[in-house]
């Protein structure tokens, strides 16, 4: 039995001094800091960052201010004696205020005379004015404009005029929205050309006609 016992004990303190050795380096695992990202891992991280698509900004509303518009139409005048004509535009918009548009626009104008044929370039500035909406998402809009212009001229127009003329104009319109970042537009101006008497009375053969014009808007 001697031997049996000798052989127990010393197995006994075996296990006891392993359990010792052990513990200490438990608590030792438990109580080490979380490990810091090495330079490595952080540039990968930073690549990631820099990958991910950017969040999509939020798009603007018809008559919102700050939002830009793009314009392009077709629109036809006669005076009903000796002019006609019919051009083609477009034109980059800007809210400046909520329902208030200031518009860039250059217009290629053809005129049918009496006498002659003229083609004419015109830049204009308009000022448009957007009173009535019928909802919150502005499906259709009515405005007042008021605007002004130079051109230059193949010939003299009208007849007996000149082929540098002002242009000014007002009107009256509406737009409708197509989709959410597309309008349609109507109008009906009067159209104004003459020099402004700067060469002279004799030479400031004006005239004056209606003018209707339609066209696309899009946001820009």
């Amino acid at each position: 039995m001697t031997p049996l016992l000798l052989a127990c004990a010393a197995l006994a303190a075996t296990s006891a001094t392993a359990s010792a050795e052990f513990a200490p380096a438990a608590l030792r695992f438990q109580n080490t800091p979380p490990s810091t990202p090495t330079p490595a891992q952080s540039t990968v991280d930073a690549d990631v960052q820099r990958s991910s698509p950017p969040a999509e900004s939020p798009r603007f509303h018809f008559l919102q201010k700050n939002s830009r518009w793009l314009s392009f139409g077709v629109s036809a005048a006669d005076d009903f004696d000796n002019l006609t004509e019919v051009n083609v535009y477009g034109s980059y918009s800007r809210f400046i205020e909520d329902r208030v548009e200031v518009i860039g626009e250059v217009s290629l104008r053809y005129f049918d005379e009496v006498g002659g044929n003229a083609v004419g370039v015109n830049p204009a500035i308009v000022f448009r004015y957007h009173w009535w909406k019928s909802d919150e998402e502005a499906t259709w809009t009515s405005y007042l404009d008021l605007g002004i212009g130079v051109m230059l001229s193949s010939d003299d127009v009208p007849q007996d005029g000149t082929s540098f003329n002002f242009t000014p104009r007002a009107g009256v319109g509406i737009t409708h929205a197509l989709s959410d970042h597309t309008r349609l537009l109507l109008g009906l101006r009067w159209s104004h050309i003459s020099n402004a008497r700067l060469t002279g009375d004799n030479d400031n053969q004006g005239t004056d006609a209606p003018m209707f014009h339609v066209g696309l808007i899009w946001e820009f």
